[in-house]
């Protein structure tokens, strides 16, 4: 997932890169991501994105890969 924010943390667009197993999880994901808008202001590297792996389990749970030690 391909999060897009301004400088004051505002996520500007989200984008899937690679479709789910399960395609509700896409928009599900992209639903969260908005609506936790703003995220903190990215302190020195001013508007940009930055790509998360997001590991979704069957019961609705979710983890980012990068705070994660993968799934079970």
């Amino acid at each position: 997932v391909e999060t897009e924010l301004d400088v004051d943390g505002k996520v500007l667009g989200v984008q899937i890169l690679r479709p789910p197993a399960a395609p509700e999880v896409g928009p599900w994901i992209v639903r969260m991501i908005q609506a936790a808008s703003p995220l903190p202001a990215p302190a020195r590297m001013g508007p940009g994105r930055f790509t998360e792996i997001w590991l979704v389990e069957r019961a609705g749970t979710f983890q980012l890969d990068t705070l994660s030690e993968g799934q079970n």
